[in-house]
């Protein structure tokens, strides 16, 4: 998206018109030997350049007497070295190899120069895409652009020295699938090059991709593991679940597009760990011929996932062949995709070995130690990332952590903790701070978790332990869903650089001015009145999506009054929505801004998501009350009627936009590549399954509103008899009819209608719901 032309920051009085007259004489001095970063930063200059003043500036490799744009520091551009012994520019002062960067504006004889130097190829391109922002008023964000129009930009008065407060700052891509702009395994080359260019323009190092292993099986053991076919299942698929790991694009493409997305990252300088040791895990099962040939001992295993099927059991490290095997893939990936500069580890994450915690926490323990020793053999000294999901899940106490600490070498190794805004326990039970080396981490939102929230309180009274801890060295932003929450991402990037912004309240002024330009005010308005309901999602979790599970619970005295209580202390938070509602309608939806479409959208999704449920709270508390004959059969029918009218129009705001549509997903897919005609089912199993389930179009009409509808029809008889069933207890209701009718058909019989008037649509939806709220 590209924004109407805006005011640019900092130009002075009649400056326009000179620059303008002097923008042919620019050009772009690029290192003449460089790493590509380097090559990479001249380009992108030029581009955003051009994009905003329609002039473009040529690049060169060797100065001449135009005014100048300097890319690089004088360790790689020989003229960064002539101007600093020239006296145009004192010493930069920058470190070899850090992320710190300088724009300096210079002055000599009547010549002009933009210094744009940064301590690697990574921190020069930062430096670009800064003075940008500082002169031209570009804004980036995940799902595009602002690029304000101007004849030309201001070069000069420039002198800005930037450094991270963290060494590493970093982003995952996980592995589940359903909706293409929430899940990194949709995408294809060309979303991934925009992905990585923000990840660079937001001043991020670091990604992970824990998007399943795609061929390096095959790189590793090509002699036992072949290709699978690409128009069926593959062998070890589990159907109607995550564990149906077919991919869409055949695997050898897959192979093709993770080369190519690593190496684009490689040439713009981000770093990319290099998973090692026991890495068998749902999204990166062992392939049926594998273990058909190998025939590989399992570790034993007590308690956790992946004890029924051997695609996901960890094989047994005790013996040399398996942790050699283990080594064996890393050595592909390496050889094929990436760079061994720094390695990760989830040891035996999710699952315990031993009943007896002592013997389970020594083979953890000896499991890392295994792991440890092969990496030295190859790599002695590069960094090792040590996960904590298993430290949070199942749990370590604080001195369990304590004794893996004391045989790690803090010289090579890092605590990698991605749960830091997780209740419970955390990283400040562990003895990490201020005596080991460890990042500080936002798990932030499980798969089925793709609405607007945060742990904005937890992150408010931790994160400035991390950034006080000089033993923390990274900041990590590690969710399950990608792009669901554009307010978190500015919210991480933001204090990943300099954690000082501890509150979205105090981001959301600046987020909403850049983000949407003339629309800040009535849309600052909106999320300002959303916050309170958006921090509400613990005690509103999405109920929508497990309401087989929800009809099967008793309603008990206790759970009645636990409810009630929940709703009361709720009220204030509640009270709000309706008008709220009102200026969610009032916005102007489908009128052009890109951003504030998608926006209104997250936003109303997220206070229905949470009314549904608090509704349907409501409707057991209404149930509670005439079991104990406190209430008649209407008002229960009457909470039931509100609980569909909600929903309904829950699925009505997911009509209006492409992002919650499995149909446009699937469309998208095959724009990139032709898919496999098995991949259908592999998506909706994907999608449907109990931990994946969440704000999907076509789950609503064919899964959720049946639902729903099946546990009224059951409430409404209820009510209707005699007093003897008010002791009548809850019973599964038949939903699996529901959930093979949702399979049998196809989803291009599910897609969303498309509106002739969206904006009328909206309107109507969001209106609906402020009724639904005023009832």
């Amino acid at each position: 998206m590209r924004s109407a032309g805006t005011a640019v920051l900092g130009f002075m009085c009649g400056w326009g018109a000179q620059c303008a007259a002097q923008a042919a004489e620019w050009q772009i001095l690029e290192p003449a030997s460089a790493p590509q970063a380097y090559t990479v930063a001249a380009a992108e200059f030029q581009k955003y350049y051009e994009a905003v003043t329609g002039s473009r500036l040529p690049i060169v490799s060797k100065p001449n007497t135009s005014n100048l744009v300097v890319i690089g520091a004088d360790s790689v551009n020989r003229f960064g070295r002539e101007a600093v012994e020239q006296k145009i520019i004192p010493p930069l002062d920058l470190g070899v190899d850090t992320d710190a960067y300088r724009i300096r504006s210079a002055e000599k004889d009547g010549r002009r120069f933009l210094f744009l130097a940064g301590g690697n190829g990574r921190g020069t391109l930062y430096a670009v895409y800064d003075f940008f922002e500082r002169r031209a008023g570009c804004r980036y964000f995940w799902d595009g652009e602002v690029i304000p129009k101007q004849a030309a930009i201001n070069m000069d008065g420039l002198d800005v020295t930037e450094s991270p407060r963290f060494a590493y700052r970093g982003i995952r891509y996980f592995a589940h699938r359903s909706l293409d702009r929430f899940q990194a395994e949709h995408w294809g080359p060309k979303q991934w090059e925009r992905e990585i260019d923000w990840i660079l323009k937001k001043r991020l190092n670091l990604f992970m991709l824990r998007i399943g292993m795609d061929d390096v099986y095959q790189k590793a053991f090509p002699d036992i593991v072949p290709y699978p076919p690409d128009d069926a299942p593959l062998p070890e698929a589990v159907a109607r679940s995550y564990d149906d790991r077919t991919t869409a694009w055949p695997l050898r493409y897959r192979g093709e597009l993770r080369k190519h997305v690593l190496q684009y990252a490689r040439d713009r300088g981000l770093i990319h760990p290099e998973d090692t040791g026991t890495m068998t895990h749902w999204y990166s099962r062992t392939p049926k011929a594998f273990l058909e040939s190998v025939k590989p001992a399992f570790m034993p295993q007590s308690g956790g996932g992946y004890r029924g099927n051997p695609t996901g059991a960890v094989w047994d490290i005790r013996d040399d062949a398996n942790l050699d095997n283990y080594w064996k893939l890393t050595r592909a990936h390496i050889q094929a995709y990436g760079r061994p500069e720094i390695f990760h580890t989830i040891g035996l994450a999710e699952r315990n070995v031993f009943a007896d915690r002592a013997a389970n926490l020594e083979m953890k323990l000896y499991a890392y130690r295994r792991i440890i020793q092969k990496l030295r053999e190859h790599y002695p000294q590069a960094p090792l990332l040590i996960g904590s999901w298993d430290f949070y899940y199942p749990g370590w106490s604080g001195s369990e952590v304590s004794k893996l600490l004391k045989m790690l070498n803090p010289r090579n190794t890092f605590i990698f903790d991605y749960t830091s805004d997780l209740p419970g326990k955390s990283f400040r039970n562990w003895g990490v701070v201020g005596a080991f080396p460890w990042f500080f981490g936002l798990l932030h939102a499980y798969e089925w978790q793709n609405d607007l929230r945060g742990n904005y309180d937890l992150i408010r009274e931790r994160m400035p332990i991390a950034a006080a801890d000089p033993m923390c060295k990274g900041f990590v932003y590690w969710p399950e869903t990608s792009h669901s929450d554009s307010l978190m991402l500015e919210f991480f990037t933001r204090n990943a650089w300099r954690p000082g912004t501890l509150a979205p309240e105090a981001l959301l002024p600046a987020f909403c001015r850049d983000r949407y330009q003339a629309l800040a005010d009535p849309m600052l308005a909106v999320w300002q009145a959303a916050l309170p309901v958006i921090k509400a999602h613990a005690q509103l979790p999405l109920e929508f999506r497990n309401l087989a599970a929800f009809s099967r619970r008793e309603v008990t005295s206790k759970r009645v009054q636990d409810l009630a209580s929940l709703c009361a202390k709720l009220e204030p938070r509640m009270k709000g929505l309706p008008a709220l509602c009102r200026e969610l309608a009032d916005l102007p939806y489908a009128a052009g801004n890109t951003f504030v479409d998608r926006d209104a959208i997250d936003l109303a999704r997220t206070v229905a998501g949470r009314t549904f449920s608090h509704a349907l709270y409501r409707y057991v508390i209404a149930q509670g009350a005439w079991v104990h004959g406190e209430s008649d059969a209407t008002a229960v029918k009457a909470a039931g009627k509100r609980c569909t009218a909600i929903l309904t129009t829950l699925r009505n705001i997911l009509a209006l936009h492409e992002d919650y549509s499995m149909n446009a997903s699937m469309a998208k897919l095959a724009a990139v590549h032709p898919v496999n005609p098995c991949f259908e089912q592999t998506l909706k199993g994907n999608a449907e399954n109990s931990y994946c389930r969440t704000y999907i179009f076509e789950l609503f009409d064919h899964y959720y509103l049946p639902q729903l509808a099946l546990y009224k029809q059951w409430v409404d008889e209820r009510v209707a008899g005699d007093t003897q069933s008010r002791m009548r207890p809850a019973r599964p209701l038949p939903m699996q009819k529901i959930r093979d009718d949702f399979y049998a058909k196809p989803l291009a019989e599910m897609a969303p209608p498309r509106h002739e008037d969206p904006r009328a649509a909206y309107r109507a939806a969001l209106e609906n719901l402020a009724s639904a709220l005023d009832r």
